[in-house]
């Protein structure tokens, strides 16, 4: 009769852990390849720790206190397996977000057909809130956007437009359900498509908590930089750039106070100085190319390591 130690000696469990819950525990490396491809099909960190561990302790608990039987078992999963139910599970939070979404009241008006005339006068109105949006003067872009709408409701370019106003002001949800309607109006809408998805994924990392991945304010990161230059960096999650923009705040501020080419200069009463002209130009220089920065990256989404 063969003995169980027999059997695992003819039989030894792969390394990989490719279908083997223990292996998968006590390999390191296979464990974070495991981990990294439920992160990456948007699972968070403490439902992949449940997902790879479930049946670590299993045997010690009645059937009573398992939620889930089937994720008991995600154990003894293969990687392939777990892949499947981390999409399964994402697809099932993103048809919760849609539902969600329907919930959402634009105060768009019913779609119906539009003259030419209004089309025209609508294209104006979007230009106008073109305009007021470089000014950074959301609220009336966005009245302005909702005016342009109610006149032609079939514009997707305008309920677009919507869209890209209410994310930048952070109202995702608003944004999310703009880009929807504007793609049901015009199938054809790349672009709104195209960042509805992306908004979609990265309001499930949001709901995870991920610092890196919250959305910032354009405004509040030029407001930071023009305050202290490097603290909008650090608002978009740009944290070296912003580490390092202080240090270098710290450097000009020393230059222009306490050398010769900076504001002493101008206390010793020989003449035009010119070196202090050149070191304020240079720190001009610096101060708005880190103001343009904060903004740029901002409008952008932020910075998001991987």
């Amino acid at each position: 009769m063969e003995t169980p130690e027999a059997h695992q000696s003819s039989n030894p469990t792969p390394a990989t852990g490719s279908g083997n819950g223990d292996a998968i525990r006590d390999d390191p490396q296979q464990r974070r390849k495991v981990e990294a491809e439920l992160a990456r099909l948007g699972l968070a960190p403490d439902a992949i720790r449940r997902f790879v561990d479930s049946d670590a302790h299993a045997a010690d608990r009645p059937p009573a206190d398992i939620a889930k039987p089937r994720a008991a078992a995600v154990g003894k999963a293969s990687l392939e397996s777990l892949a499947a139910m981390a999409a399964e599970l994402a697809a099932a939070n993103a048809s919760k977000r849609l539902e969600e979404l329907k919930q959402v009241d634009l105060g768009l008006p019913p779609v119906r057909e539009v003259t030419r005339e209004e089309a025209e006068r609508a294209e104006t109105m979007l230009r106008e809130a073109q305009m007021l949006r470089r000014r950074e003067k959301w609220n009336d872009a966005i009245a302005k956007c909702h005016e342009a709408i109610n006149v032609a409701p079939t514009d997707a370019a305008g309920i677009e437009m919507l869209g890209d106003l209410y994310q930048s002001v952070g109202r995702v949800q608003e944004a999310m359900a703009a880009y929807k309607h504007a793609v049901t109006i015009n199938p054809k809408r790349v672009g709104a498509e195209r960042k509805f998805g992306d908004l979609l994924m990265r309001q499930e990392q949001w709901s995870h908590g991920d610092p890196e991945a919250m959305p910032v304010n354009p405004f509040a990161a030029v407001l930071l930089s023009m305050l202290i230059p490097g603290a909008g960096q650090i608002h978009n999650h740009d944290t070296l750039k912003g580490i390092v923009c202080l240090v270098l705040d710290g450097v000009f501020g020393w230059v222009l106070t306490a050398t010769s080419v900076g504001f002493p200069a101008f206390r010793t009463g020989r003449g035009l100085h010119t070196t202090p002209f050149v070191t304020m130009a240079v720190a001009g220089i610096y101060y708005i190319a880190v103001l343009m920065d904060a903004n740029l990256v901002a409008r952008a989404g932020g910075k998001h390591r991987d």
